[in-house]
């Protein structure tokens, strides 16, 4: 989904750029905005999977474990944070790196006891999901995705990298005219 909003805005801002360069009319400007609005207008094919993943609950010793992933606004909101809770205490955080697939161990202590939190994810599908895979002391825990709350705020950052890409030439086009 992220990939088609992401190709729908580069899609619009070179339509406007060439519209722009060869003189054609504003009211042509509506097809990137309609284009935008038809993909978010069809229904939403991923919210069943936000409503299953928001109901289920996971546990790990009689205690409430939950995982939770945001957009971070480091390298431009395109990197997640994926974090792992244990009841209300955090005993893990990937701290949003910049690799699509990677592994986070995280030591933390519970009933007295030293315990090792290994949480290790692959590329997002659909761009709002995040497949990972939950290991506490060598033992799985839970093999699913995450949904990332915040996953619009990517949309920032291509934004940002759309207008810095298509606007630089866009000056100098018209710094030469």
């Amino acid at each position: 989904m992220m990939i088609k909003v992401a190709m729908t805005l580069v899609a619009g801002f070179v339509v406007i750029v060439i519209f722009r360069i060869f003189g054609i009319s504003d009211r042509y400007h509506l097809v990137p905005l309609a284009a935008f609005l038809i993909i978010w207008g069809f229904p939403n094919k991923f919210s069943n999977r936000i409503r299953k993943k928001k109901a289920g609950a996971l546990a790990w010793q009689n205690r409430r474990l939950e995982i939770k992933a945001r957009l971070i606004p480091k390298f431009l909101w395109t990197t997640a944070s994926i974090d792992v809770y244990l009841d209300d205490s955090c005993i893990l955080k990937t701290g949003g790196q910049l690799a699509t697939r990677g592994k986070q161990v995280s030591e933390f202590e519970f009933n007295n006891q030293d315990h090792l939190a290994e949480l290790s994810w692959t590329p997002p599908s659909g761009g709002i999901f995040y497949p990972y895979q939950l290991v506490i002391d060598q033992q799985l825990v839970d093999n699913s995705d995450v949904y990332i709350r915040n996953w619009p705020m990517g949309l920032f950052g291509v934004a940002i990298i759309c207008g810095i890409v298509f606007g630089i030439p866009l000056l100098v086009f018209h710094a030469h005219r």
